[in-house]
């Protein structure tokens, strides 16, 4: 089964509240939601001294996620009709 979905970003300021990191593991990228506070002290901790800053464009270089979700619904709607819409997994 292959149900693919797309997260929309938006640019942000430095210090915004909502946040985005990408990450890249086994060549599958994976969008994870950082809250701004959190993603300034791992970037200290790491390899950016200065933390979370805007760039030349005057925005960050993580995106925010604007919790806006769009999925392909062929996929998802032949899987719905396999099960009826009933999901045993999930309480």
């Amino acid at each position: 089964m292959l149900i693919l979905f797309l997260f929309l970003k938006k640019p942000k300021k430095l210090l915004e509240a909502l946040q985005g990191l990408l990450i890249q593991m086994l060549r599958i990228e994976m969008a994870i939601n950082v809250e701004y506070n959190e993603l300034d002290t791992l970037l200290r901790a790491t390899s950016h001294p200065d933390g979370d800053v805007n760039c030349d464009t005057g925005f960050s270089p993580y995106p925010g996620n604007i919790n806006q979700l769009i999925l392909v619904v062929g996929p998802y709607m032949d899987e719905l009709s396999k099960t009826s819409g009933s999901n045993k997994g999930v309480c």
